[in-house]
């Protein structure tokens, strides 16, 4: 786009009046914008995310739980994965996704305690999480780095551990219900 002294320039060669006019007004209309420096908005998401793969009782599987929350939502992740020991090792997969509201997934922006899950009825005939963070690790910061070295965000984490309750009915003829107390976690901000 041209820059206010190109106007007067280019508008001579325009041989409607009509598209000279327009073209006046959005080179007029725009260029204080390009003028500035352009800034990335900013964002916050948090995430729980199991630490190790959890065994599943009398399955071949491990059991992966995420749950994420931005200023878009929530939603809360549960997989369960197995990979053949022979050939190519190719890997068969089952995941279970819900959308819950923001208030199930509830962290503290600042210190990231207190920490808890509550999807209540959300989850429908699939079950219910109602869990908490308990014995937390000391809180990290580490800033994301641009390589000229702006600082362009920074990630805060803490693991512990989700204690209460963890119940999927899978709706299916093979892991039926899976039911868990504890889960190791990572809680993580990113901004």
């Amino acid at each position: 786009m041209p820059a206010c002294n190109d106007v007067a320039r280019i508008a001579p060669r325009l041989r409607r009046p009509i598209a000279t006019a327009v073209v006046l007004l959005v080179a007029v209309a725009l260029v204080p914008a390009f003028q500035r420096p352009a800034r990335a908005a900013s964002s916050t998401s948090f995430s729980i995310a199991s630490r190790r793969p959890i065994s599943v009782m009398g399955k071949p599987y491990k059991m992966a739980f995420t749950a994420f929350k931005s200023s878009a939502g929530a939603s809360l992740n549960i997989t369960f994965t197995r990979r053949a020991s022979t050939g190519n090792h190719p890997v068969q997969v089952h995941s279970y996704s819900f959308d819950v509201s923001g208030g199930a997934v509830r962290i503290d922006g600042a210190a990231l305690l207190p920490t808890s899950i509550d999807t209540g009825t959300q989850m429908g005939k699939f079950g219910k999480v109602a869990m908490h963070l308990r014995k937390p690790s000391a809180l990290t910061t580490k800033q994301i780095k641009c390589s000229n070295g702006t600082v362009t965000g920074s990630i805060r984490t803490r693991t512990g551990v989700l204690s209460g309750n963890l119940t999927l009915f899978a709706n299916d003829g093979y892991f039926h219900r899976i039911h868990k107390t504890d889960i190791g976690v990572t809680v993580t901000k990113l901004f």
